[in-house]
């Protein structure tokens, strides 16, 4: 068995609601940000855990190496969050109000639209990187970015009707043991999501 708490990225606040999962086995955190997993055979595991309405997800490697072992305090610490700022300028290099905006930064997409100053502000963003895609009247760009916790990212991106050139992206999808193909994993590329073959 594996237990321990989920945390926010101070390590001390408890993230109750959390959803811990290992092994195909899933729970949910107690008020306190405790979780337990039982009845998991011997082998190397991930501990994921992820908590939607805070945007937060993280995970920890763990080894069950004895019969009847209970691994305990397998605490799991979700990353900080910051805020972005973008500005987007026309081919002119004239704000761009109303452009459209989508922002990855890794656990999902949040989307806005910039105002009169060309400026729109993403909040609880993810720590780490993060991309930016913007359109307006047939203009495109996009930009990239790092997020600290609790810190402002300014980012600008200058649009373009330009289009790149193209290209073709091929690869695996393994499962956690980094050897067994992942069948029918999705897979998405800025909106456009695929499945791998056997």
């Amino acid at each position: 068995s594996v237990e321990g708490n989920v945390f926010k990225s101070d390590g001390v606040t408890p993230v109750a609601g959390a959803k811990v999962v290992a092994g195909g086995l899933s729970t949910i955190t107690d008020s306190s940000g405790a979780y337990r997993i039982d009845i998991l055979p011997l082998g190397y595991y991930t501990v994921y855990a992820e908590h939607g309405s805070s945007r937060s997800k993280a995970q920890k490697n763990i080894t069950l190496a004895n019969h009847g072992e209970a691994l305990k305090d397998v605490n799991i610490i979700m990353p900080g969050h910051g805020s972005v700022v973008v500005t987007v300028y026309d081919e002119s290099g004239l704000p761009a109000d109303k452009a459209s905006l989508t922002l990855d930064d890794g656990f999902d997409r949040m989307w806005g639209t910039t105002s009169a100053d060309g400026t729109g502000v993403f909040d609880n963003i993810v720590k780490g990187s993060f991309s930016v895609y913007a359109s307006f009247k047939g203009l495109n760009g996009s930009v990239s970015g790092t997020a600290a916790d609790g810190q402002v990212a300014y980012v600008s991106i200058w649009l373009s009707s330009m289009h790149a050139d193209m290209g073709t992206i091929k690869g695996v999808v393994y499962a956690p043991d980094g050897k067994t193909p992942a069948f029918n994993a999705q897979v998405n590329l800025r909106g456009r999501n695929i499945w791998t073959d056997s």
